[in-house]
């Protein structure tokens, strides 16, 4: 049974739009400029976040306190996680050796007391996943990282606050991928989508395989998600699942909102002071349409042309045909 503490269910937005956004980092300006551009509604639209509202960016507290709007909606992040156990919150205090890392994090050490009690409260409320209800039937699920490939999304409904607890968050557990994977990102770097990094390091790239990862995620019409940041800092979709986090905090990085229904995006990025977003904001439309991009008919189409070709051996794919396929 689903817990609402772990996977809060939106209804249907009936009178307005939804839009979702990467990774914000406490660049809240530049969210404020995409509402602008968009002619946001604030009494029949929504903003759903893919989490790390907090850290690297100018303002951090700002971007909790859109959680006390009725129109803003996030899912649990690492940095909120990492802000939370710097303040010795259970069951969080043991993640405090995984997350940390020291660029712009001490933000939180500065604040009064009433104000760190509000800030609290409002991390502590966020749940590990969103899913929400369309007008026209159908789920679009969001988490700060990633879905291990193959997973159902009701394996979600399986988790409980004890699956939060100290002994719990380890590398290969749900929680654990949910909230720091990179699995998608090791997919995304074999299908040549992304440069390497280092993320499809022990993914098999064989062509076959490389197929049967390339899966839509059961159990929502659509994912999105974050934490890693995107190659070329535009979306990423593959199969069912679009990766927005397009590192808003970086001098080259943007932030992207994205509307599923129209399959519009925005995007805006720093003036050469990174002291505030740029005026001009970048638009633009997915690819293809997220219900019908199956990255196994590109890869079947590959596989096929070599067949054909004399001479040719299906084995690793090359960074260049693959994203040649699937542009």
């Amino acid at each position: 049974m689903r817990n609402p503490s772990i996977v809060r269910r939106l209804p249907p937005n009936s009178s307005g739009r939804d839009f979702y956004i990467g990774d914000l980092h406490g660049c809240t300006d530049h969210l404020t400029r995409l509402l602008e551009y968009i002619a946001f509604d604030p009494s029949s639209d929504r903003v759903i976040s893919v989490g790390d509202l907090v850290d690297r960016g100018p303002d951090s507290l700002g971007a909790t306190e859109l959680l006390d709007t009725p129109w803003f909606f996030a899912v649990l992040g690492n940095h909120e996680i990492w802000s939370l156990s710097q303040f010795r919150i259970t069951p969080y205090t043991q993640w405090e050796e995984r997350l940390r890392y020291s660029d712009h994090l001490d933000w939180h050490g500065k604040l009064q007391a009433s104000k760190r009690a509000q800030l609290i409260a409002r991390l502590k409320s966020l749940p590990l996943a969103l899913e929400i209800e369309q007008p026209q039937g159908g789920l679009i699920g969001v988490i700060h990282a990633m879905l291990p490939i193959k997973t159902a999304w009701s394996a979600l409904y399986g988790v409980d606050v004890h699956d939060m607890l100290p002994q719990s968050p380890r590398v290969g557990t749900l929680v654990w991928d949910v909230i720091r994977g990179r699995e998608q990102a090791a997919l995304e770097g074999a299908l040549g989508l992304r440069s390497t990094q280092g993320y499809e390091r022990g993914l098999a790239r064989n062509r076959r395989s490389l197929q049967r990862r390339a899966c839509r995620t059961p159990g929502v019409d659509l994912l999105i998600s974050g934490h890693v940041i995107t190659p070329n800092f535009e979306p990423v979709a593959i199969a069912n699942r679009l990766s927005i986090d397009t590192g808003v905090y970086r001098p080259l990085g943007r932030l992207t909102m994205v509307e599923p229904a129209t399959r519009r995006y925005w995007q805006v990025g720093w003036r050469k002071n990174l002291k505030a977003p740029l005026r001009h904001v970048h638009s633009g439309t997915l690819a293809m349409p997220y219900t019908a991009w199956d990255v196994r008919v590109s890869l079947r189409r590959i596989l096929e042309a070599d067949a054909a070709t004399p001479g040719v051996v299906s084995g690793e794919v090359g960074h260049d045909d693959a994203h040649a396929h699937l542009q």
